[in-house]
């Protein structure tokens, strides 16, 4: 039942994935990690009030809930936040591909870190470099911040990069152009510096047509600070129409519990919900 949530949830297909949770919920009422990725769903889509009541659920398990009855603890304090807002002239909001990007684009927080993680996205910047070879050549530079006196163990975390692509009549789906991906900070161990940047490159060259699975690049970037080398490819299989960019996702997880993610378009996170859980790489 969880898989099949996990499934709907990751193709945004978030009506079946609460169906799918609330009948794990009706035969294991006690679980806090189902209820907890329902309330992050209900949060996503902007229902609020479902949102607060799970996780007065969770709350309600207590401690033995583990760190998920800190985070209810904490949502229910500070309030669950509203969800952002639609990003202004957005190839989503628009329903048209999307154009080229601005030479930078940067989004920060404050601190970097949300109450109850430990570490989380404190910057991220798109970049985009003139290239006759490729009708779209960006850089995703990401800072993972910790937070100030953790001790971070490197090994256990985990970042997922999701480009995706305006295909055909606006069908959203993951990319399939050249990505990879590059740590900018020498050591990426958190031991000596409370942030970390990593870049990955999205890259489709102006001669990529409708080639064969085994020639398609990756559709995301699943990185782990402690494994050395470029991720592997994935083979999204082929479809019709032409491909623009439109935008991505960054997921943290810790331990394999989220910490933070961000997109552009922000829209991207409601369609296309974190799970609370890591999934397994």
């Amino acid at each position: 039942m969880r898989k099949q949530a996990d499934a709907a949830r990751e193709s945004g297909d978030t009506v079946s994935a609460l169906a799918r949770l609330n009948d794990a919920a009706q035969r294991d009422p006690k679980n806090p990690e189902v209820l907890a990725e329902m309330a992050m769903i209900y949060e996503s889509i902007q229902n609020f009030d479902r949102s607060a009541d799970t996780w007065r659920r969770v709350q309600e398990i207590g401690p033995s809930a583990g760190p998920l009855y800190e985070l209810a603890d904490m949502k229910l304090k500070t309030g669950v936040p509203a969800a952002p807002g639609p990003a202004t002239g957005s190839a989503l909001d628009a329903g048209k591909p999307a154009s080229a990007l601005d030479a930078s684009s940067v989004r920060s927080t404050a601190e970097g870190v949300p109450a109850g993680s430990t570490l989380g996205i404190s910057e991220v910047t798109v970049s985009e470099t003139p290239d006759p070879d490729s009708e779209t050549n960006l850089m995703l530079r990401i800072a993972v911040k910790k937070r100030p006196n953790a001790v971070i163990d490197h090994t256990k975390v985990k970042i997922q990069v999701f480009f995706y692509d305006t295909v055909g009549d606006n069908e959203i789906k993951l990319t399939d152009a050249d990505v990879s991906y590059e740590w900018l900070t020498p050591n990426h161990d958190w031991a000596n510096s409370n942030s970390e940047t990593l870049a990955v490159t999205y890259i489709r060259p102006k001669s990529k047509g409708k080639s064969a699975e085994s020639d398609l690049a990756a559709a995301a970037a699943a990185i782990n600070p402690a494994k050395k080398g470029k991720p592997a490819k994935a083979s999204p299989p082929p479809d019709g129409g032409s491909r623009k960019y439109l935008g991505y996702i960054v997921r943290i997880y810790y331990n394999d519990q989220l910490q933070d993610k961000r997109a552009e378009p922000n829209k991207l996170l409601t369609l296309f919900p974190a799970p609370f859980t890591a999934p397994p790489q």
